[in-house]
């Protein structure tokens, strides 16, 4: 009797110990979320302000059209892996969106100032296949 009461307190134990890791991942994907909701919203505001938006972009010499093209560029790489990490979008998706966007120029000029930060804060898998993705369509040569 003592070894099935041992027996059932060891499965209790083990099923409270999974939901804990569960919750704790969950509630760090809603927090990247929410991180990345506030992105977006920065960048709206970077884009109202030309001078915002040069300190946003990183490129202090941009003129405004490179500005504009780089803020759009961070809102839809943003958009994107909010979709991705939501489960909005299928792998297959993301990889036309992500061939998509390094056939312009400005996606591309914006994936080479971003690819560095991005691939080192890739902290799960969901995120790391987001960061491949657009790593292997900037590898591939735009179409001329």
């Amino acid at each position: 009797m003592l070894v099935l009461f041992a027996l059932l307190l060891a499965g209790v134990i083990a099923v409270l110990v999974a939901y804990v890791v569960q919750q704790r991942e969950h509630n760090r994907r809603l927090l990247r979320v929410e991180a990345l909701k506030g992105t977006l919203a920065a960048v709206t505001a970077a884009a109202a302000d030309p001078e915002l938006g040069r300190m946003w972009t990183g490129r202090p010499d941009a003129d405004d059209t490179e500005v504009r093209t780089q803020l759009l560029a961070a809102v839809r790489f943003t958009a994107l892996e909010l979709q991705w990490l939501t489960g909005e979008l299928s792998k297959r998706t993301l990889s036309r969106a992500a061939t998509d966007l390094m056939a312009t120029d400005g996606g591309r000029r914006h994936w080479a100032l971003v690819r560095e930060a991005r691939g080192e804060s890739a902290e799960d898998a969901k995120q790391r296949v987001f960061h491949q993705t657009f790593e292997t369509a900037f590898s591939t040569p735009a179409a001329a």
